[in-house]
């Protein structure tokens, strides 16, 4: 038997304690249940061969199912998702909306019905049809899945670079980690396992580290493995969050500091702490964090057109000329003051989407 571990507010979880799925190797790896259903979402357990412990079945118009992803492999990721529908015409209930950060909403289908597939497509105004995938920057991402068509049911999803090829698509894979592995059973250090359970990491490694030389052979050999398993996480963890360092700063020094809260009242908590605010402290990393809140203003001023945008408002340019003018010149500022920032990257993505003029 082993523990799982799910950690709340730490380097694996948001800010609200929801998981963070780490990206490994080019491959994100995540079951639909890993989250609770949202209203609009039931639970399915009829159609054999799924993974996990259920399916989420879309009642209608399901409401949005929100997952977090940490990428630090950059690059155009594929999306497939292990669904099925069993409408007699495959060309309906065979569909949700997908959404990658405050990217738009884009129609998400399979054509193939009666069985589990991977067939992911996305269709786009005009016809067009392409696999479904995004390009990614290293970093924080919300993926989300809302529902579309009732009786649609997801297993599971995948997102992996291109060159992955089909081993992405066994549904045998692991689900990618959100925390620490798992511990094997502790027979004998029973305040350390409580302390994982709940997914406290520095009291369940100090708990260990005590008891490292016990006279006892068996408690002193779950204590070693429990600090060599712990070790190896934060060292892993940490490695990833120097790879972000370089192409989001601001969001690896504050996963780093959630990471020094869950290790705290160690050593290896202060270790990670000391770092965390050396990077903080970083001219990149002051910049980078200025620069996102510029760009949250600019997001708020945006928020009413891309709505209008989303739902089909017809030409923004004609109606809208004045507030896409103000979007333009602000972030032509953010690029011209935070260059070099991921908060400038997407500020231009989020003006080119709405047709927003941006000065260079």
């Amino acid at each position: 038997m082993a523990l799982s571990l799910v950690l709340a507010g730490s380097a694996a979880s948001g800010a609200r304690g929801e998981p963070i799925y780490h990206e490994s190797g080019g491959l994100v790896v995540v079951e639909i249940e890993s989250i609770p259903p949202a209203k609009g979402w039931s639970e399915g357990t009829e159609l054999s061969g799924y993974t996990g412990r259920c399916y989420y079945m879309d009642g209608g118009g399901g409401d949005p199912l929100v997952y977090k992803l940490l990428i630090t492999t950059p690059g155009r990721y594929r999306l497939a998702l292990r669904n099925r529908h069993d409408f007699h015409d495959a060309t309906l209930e065979n569909d949700c909306w997908t959404q990658m950060d405050d990217g738009p909403k884009v129609k998400t289908f399979s054509s193939q019905r009666g069985q589990w597939t991977w067939h992911t497509r996305h269709e786009f105004h005009g016809g067009d049809k392409p696999e479904a995938a995004y390009d990614l920057d290293a970093g924080l991402h919300t993926f989300t899945i809302s529902g579309r068509s009732k009786n649609f049911s997801i297993d599971r999803f995948h997102l992996f670079l291109d060159e992955k090829g089909r081993e992405a698509l066994d549904p045998g894979l692991a689900e990618s980690g959100t925390g620490a592995p798992p511990v094997p059973d502790l027979k004998v250090l029973k305040t350390a396992a409580s302390h994982l359970q709940q997914g406290r990491l520095g009291p369940a490694l100090a708990d260990a580290e005590r008891r490292v030389e016990a006279r006892d052979a068996g408690e002193a050999e779950e204590a070693r493995r429990v600090v060599e398993v712990l070790g190896t996480y934060a060292d892993k963890r940490r490695e990833d969050l120097r790879r972000l360092k370089a192409s989001d700063p601001a969001t690896a020094a504050s996963l780093l500091g959630d990471l020094a809260r869950q290790f705290g009242g160690t050593k290896r908590g202060s270790e990670l702490a000391a770092e965390a605010r050396a990077w903080q402290s970083e001219p990149a990393t002051r910049n980078a964090v200025q620069a996102q809140q510029v760009l949250a203003q600019i997001e708020q001023m945006a928020q009413p057109l891309l709505r209008r945008k989303d739902a089909g408002g017809g030409d923004l340019a004609a109606r809208f000329a004045q507030e896409l003018a103000a979007i333009g010149k602000a972030v032509s500022a953010l690029r011209k003051r935070y260059p070099d920032t991921p908060a400038s990257r997407k500020a231009l993505e989020l003006a080119a989407r709405l047709g927003a003029s941006v000065a260079e």
